[in-house]
């Protein structure tokens, strides 16, 4: 495949260098695995830091530091995901799960949100085995953290191990990046960029003018608003995972509910100032009939006067 000159943004690397530490840098900002050692019949566990090799290619059980708008990014992204996944045949969706992709010479990932279609039998446990298993790739999403940005974007360098080059590799047709590591500005959403695989490698994906992207797969948009990175349906309308969803009905029950006893409070203060009017109509009439009978009286009294 011919490599691509890179001129975006995307290009630029964050920190660090493959498999290297930098001097003073904490050696578990990466994560950790334990590894067991045994010595005369006792097992002693070690906790063995994580390189930039290890953040490329996890193992199971290996622990990576993800920072908490790192993790509620993937599990919005996620949770919509998992809603569309009836709609495909075989449809799956994977989030932070190890994944070998049956590419001779190729290691596992364990992208953040990787998706599949034609995927009948799903992994139950440890990796999702694409050499044992069904599973046709559609879209593979990852949201960038500043430590290993480089990892995740393109990169000038025709030597550096990335998954920006290893998911072409191993022919991953939509790659999504969620750049978090970029965001501008914490009320601003993260940039978002989307490749789509050609035979000279990925080609950045046209965003339109509202800076969404276009995943036809799936029929969705990616796009943000406000400060967030949403996913929208057809139509433009926002999709709210669960817990949103649970707490925008809340809200409208909430609402009309209030709206409900507005209008109770409405009503029966018209019936309050119905029955004070009917009442105050009530006494005028009763005070006409009494000033009617007091006429009456006179009158007759006048006439018996007369009379005599």
């Amino acid at each position: 495949m011919r490599e691509v000159p890179r001129t975006l943004e995307e290009s630029i690397p964050t920190v660090g260098c493959n498999g290297e530490l930098v001097d003073g840098d904490d050696p578990f900002r990466y994560g950790w695995r334990y590894v067991c050692h045994v010595s005369n019949g006792h097992e002693a566990w070690e906790r063995v830091p994580l390189t930039e090799e290890d953040v490329l290619h996890p193992q199971l059980e290996d622990y990576i530091v993800q920072s908490h708008v790192h993790q509620s990014i993937c599990h919005y992204l996620y949770t919509v995901l998992r809603s569309r996944m009836p709609h495909i045949p075989g449809g799956l969706v994977l989030h932070d799960v190890g994944i070998e992709w049956g590419v001779p010479g190729m290691k596992g990932h364990a992208p953040d949100l990787a998706v599949f279609a034609e995927a009948w039998n799903p992994p139950q446990r440890g990796v999702f085995d694409l050499r044992e298993r069904s599973g046709r790739v559609l879209l593979v999403i990852e949201v960038t953290s500043p430590s290993t940005r480089h990892l995740d974007v393109a990169s000038d360098d025709l030597h550096a191990r990335t998954r920006f080059r290893q998911y072409a590799q191993v022919g991953i047709p939509l790659y999504i990046v969620v750049d978090e590591a970029r965001r501008p500005r914490a009320e601003a959403p993260p940039p978002i960029v989307g490749y789509q695989l050609t035979e000279d490698g990925y080609r950045p994906l046209p965003l339109d003018e509202q800076g969404r992207l276009w995943v036809a797969e799936l029929e969705l948009w990616l796009g943000p608003e406000g400060a967030q990175v949403v996913w929208f349906d057809r139509q433009g309308q926002r999709i709210w995972e669960y817990e949103e969803e649970q707490a925008a009905r809340r809200a409208a029950e909430e609402q009309a509910q209030a709206a409900e006893e507005r209008a109770r409070d409405a009503e029966e203060r018209a019936r309050a100032e119905q029955a004070a009017r009917l009442a105050a109509e009530e006494r005028a009439r009763e005070l006409e009939r009494w000033l009617q009978q007091v006429q009456d009286h006179r009158r007759d009294e006048a006439g018996d006067a007369r009379s005599d």
